[in-house]
């Protein structure tokens, strides 16, 4: 774990060689240091959007930092309520598709009874007497990376058979994207859902679905559809600048075990001689530059340091979180000559 955190490969350029490191990480045994690590490294725009590195700090245990909610976009699905009719006598941008079992009796219909309709003057029915697999399906195009939630309300007559029911899912996403399966005689409109997450950029089509890894018989109705990407909504920071402390700041570089300041650095008769040291530094080189050392360390190496083309130390920024960078800034900006 040193070596990996020693390195600057969790933040290399080359996407490959980054790869490499989160796939090292993650092999790592599980703890809150390297989910914090990773969790940091996912907010990190490239790194998210790219299917494979998200997936490594995915695994590594990645979360979301300061969501404090979702906010769900426009409904994605056409025609979610079936209002909409086509020459084929049903509901325009939906497309049957049976998996198994093609008999007369299976039916695909718009539903008019309002009895069977929740909102509006349509529903989805589909019905057979005998055992059947199919459904309905519209295309949509899904985002790596991006959550979503897939919802619907469904009811039921006499619904039997070895398969879920009557229910909702992304086929191409299978059991990771599909909702509880409604059986027997429901009176009234139940509500499925499910939310799920999309690993890469993708048309996918969504099922009404009618059976679902087994046949059924009986009949089910569907409206009032919904598939929509929730986009986190991140706690504000505050406009005033983190304030640091030096004393915390001297801990994180003294024990930090991934930051691993002193394996590098000397300060005082102690500490490592990989890096400068940095008696004085604060004498030597404003704030400023402390800074863009910390979190770019190959932007500006020190003198002496320049010949190595590359720091070899990691973005400070994707070890600590901003309370504990602005504590060594303090520690940091306390290490002035001796007068």
């Amino acid at each position: 774990a040193e070596l990996l955190y020693d390195s600057a490969t969790l933040a290399d350029k080359d996407l490959h060689v980054r790869r490499t490191a989160f796939t090292a990480l993650a092999s790592l045994p599980k703890n809150d240091t390297h989910r914090k690590t990773a969790s940091l490294l996912m907010q990190q725009p490239v790194n998210a959007k790219d299917e494979w590195l998200r997936a490594a700090l995915a695994a590594t245990g990645a979360a979301e930092l300061n969501v404090i909610g979702y906010k769900p976009s426009a409904n994605m699905l056409p025609n979610a309520s079936f209002e909409k009719m086509g020459d084929n006598k049903l509901p325009s941008d939906w497309a049957t598709r049976t998996y198994s079992a093609r008999r007369p009796d299976l039916k695909h219909a718009v539903e008019t009874r309002k009895e069977y309709v929740r909102t509006g003057k349509h529903s989805l029915r589909i019905s057979a007497e005998t055992r059947h697999d199919s459904s309905l399906f519209a295309r949509v195009r899904l985002k790596g990376g991006h959550n979503y939630i897939l919802s619907g309300w469904v009811r039921t007559e006499n619904l039997q058979g070895t398969g879920n029911g009557a229910l909702l899912g992304v086929h191409e996403l299978q059991h990771a994207a599909k909702t509880k399966g409604v059986r027997q005689t429901t009176d009234q409109w139940t509500e499925v859902k499910v939310e799920f997450k999309s690993e890469q950029d993708r048309e996918v089509t969504v099922n009404c679905l009618f059976g679902g890894w087994g046949q059924s018989t009986g009949t089910a109705w569907w409206d009032d559809v919904s598939l929509v990407e929730i986009t986190p909504i991140y706690r504000e920071k505050s406009k005033d600048p983190v304030k640091g402390t030096a004393l915390a700041g001297k801990k994180i570089f003294d024990t930090h075990l991934v930051a691993g300041c002193i394996r590098c650095h000397k300060v005082g008769d102690k500490g490592g001689i990989i890096g400068p040291a940095l008696d004085g530094i604060a004498s030597r080189k404003d704030a400023d530059y402390i800074h863009r050392a910390l979190v770019n360390p190959t932007a500006e190496l020190a003198e002496g340091f320049d010949k190595l083309g590359a720091s070899p130390m990691p973005p400070m920024n994707i070890i600590l979180n901003d309370q504990e960078l602005a504590d060594v800034m303090a520690y940091l900006l306390t290490l002035k000559d001796k007068k």
